[in-house]
């Protein structure tokens, strides 16, 4: 379960509590990822999805920039 924050985790898991309670599934905060994982492009892409409209682009421009030298087209 990917959440952008712990504060839009409503905490309602009762449509997922068995897969919660086997671990198969983990709740994944998004604004947390910095401070715990080292950044990597799949986690810069997945959080362009929370990113807000406005800044969205330029977001996303700047993963371009950071991680074009490491994909070859």
């Amino acid at each position: 379960m990917i959440f952008p924050s712990r504060g839009v985790d409503t905490g309602e898991t009762q449509r997922y509590i068995e897969l919660l309670d086997s671990q198969r599934v983990n709740r994944v905060y998004l604004d947390e990822l910095t401070s715990t994982t080292e950044s990597s492009l799949g986690i810069e892409t997945v959080k362009l999805i929370v990113e807000p409209e406005d800044t969205a682009t330029i977001k996303a421009r700047e993963i371009s920039k950071s991680w074009g030298k490491f994909i070859s087209m």
